[in-house]
């Protein structure tokens, strides 16, 4: 899907394209749940805790988000996938209820990585530090690790590994 490009003949119906495609890859990661986790139970991860994985206000693209939500539970976390355009007051209510371990915002828009560092912040105050907040999209992709420090964000993920290895050095920020 990132590498979706448009002929000059296809522009007057590109992003109708995009969506179509977007669709039948999300029906085929929804079908796919029941072996992810067949997949987590034959691994006989260690329980890991709660992550919340999200988009920020105003971002509608979330199959990367939905994505990485199956590797979280593939990888022993309880996780919960919120989705696109997620209000900030509404999701920090929630904070204090689902209790999360980890929070990763997935942003594949640059233009949001500023609503991303507002919620970074906000959640950090909001919970005392007591959060490991995760980022990844293509929003970080160029000049990867100033954007992210920029954020704010504890950990970077693009990779399933990089997941298996939050609580290493290897992507610590």
């Amino acid at each position: 899907m990132n590498n979706l490009q448009c002929d000059l003949d296809d522009k007057k119906i590109c992003i109708w394209k995009e969506h179509v495609k977007t669709g039948i890859v999300r029906t085929i990661v929804e079908c796919a749940y029941p072996y992810v986790i067949e997949m987590r139970d034959s691994l006989n991860k260690k329980k890991k805790g709660t992550a919340a994985v999200l988009c920020p206000p105003e971002e509608y693209h979330d199959l990367g988000a939905r994505m990485v939500a199956d590797f979280f539970t593939i990888s022993g976390y309880n996780t919960i996938f919120v989705g696109s355009n997620t209000p900030y007051r509404d999701f920090y209510n929630a904070v204090d209820y689902i209790k999360p371990d980890i929070v990763a915002i997935s942003v594949s828009n640059y233009y949001h990585l500023v609503a991303a560092k507002r919620m970074v912040e906000d959640l950090k105050k909001a919970v005392n530090g007591k959060l490991k907040i995760v980022v990844g999209g293509y929003a970080f992709a160029g000049d990867e690790e100033n954007k992210i420090k920029q954020v704010g964000a504890d950990y970077f993920a693009k990779s399933y590994e990089d997941i298996l290895n939050i609580d290493s050095e290897e992507v610590a920020l």
